[in-house]
């Protein structure tokens, strides 16, 4: 679940605690899929996930001209 919400873990509990994701838990959280998708398609949920999220492509590294590492 957290992999499909792109969140820890934590961050997940906390929200199926609170009542901010649907599910029931029965020994352990359990959610229906449908449940998640149409909360992912929610414009709330989906302005705040975008505004937390991580950038989709890395940060290009630039190469050091001398080879060496650099020193810090």
């Amino acid at each position: 679940m957290a992999a499909i919400l792109r969140q820890h873990h934590e961050t997940v509990l906390r929200g199926l605690r609170a009542g901010r994701i649907p599910g029931v838990k029965l020994g352990r959280w359990l959610t229906r899929r449908e449940d998640l998708d149409a909360m992912l398609a929610d414009t709330q949920w989906s302005r705040n996930r975008q505004r937390h999220s991580a950038p989709t492509e890395p940060t290009p590294v630039r190469a050091q001209a001398s080879g060496r590492r650099p020193s810090f």
